[in-house]
């Protein structure tokens, strides 16, 4: 006797390719989260140089090392001198970081992050 009733359910191929895309998705996120972590410490030290009282009234150079010496105690590498841009602008200062990660997924597969990050400082 046949039975009528067909089964039903993931076949070993389908179950394979599924547990291969939940990998290349936990290794992605394994690889890419560091990166927004340390981005989050960068942002966090831009903030910290805003809420310094009278940081507006140093010069640009002061300014710049002030924020360097924050990234050297976070043990943040990405971001270099290069990377920082300190302008007058008025009586406000802006401070820019502009930096990108290139993170190695596998083989020759990269991805690119961008950053991006302004804050004003007043001349109080």
């Amino acid at each position: 006797m046949y039975s009528t009733h067909r089964e039903s359910g993931m076949t070993a191929i389908s179950m394979l390719l599924v547990f291969v895309m939940v990998g290349a998705v936990a290794l992605m996120a394994i690889k890419i989260i560091p990166v927004y972590t340390e981005h989050f410490t960068v942002r966090s030290a831009l903030e910290s140089l805003q809420a310094e009282s009278l940081i507006g009234r140093k010069s640009l150079s002061e300014i710049r090392k002030a924020f360097l010496r924050r990234m050297e105690v976070n043990y943040i590498s990405t971001v270099k001198k290069e990377h920082v841009k300190v302008e007058r602008q008025g009586s406000t200062t802006i401070v820019r970081v502009s930096y990108e990660v290139r993170i190695p997924l596998m083989g020759n597969l990269d991805a690119i992050v961008s950053f991006n990050d302004t804050v004003e400082l007043a001349a109080n």
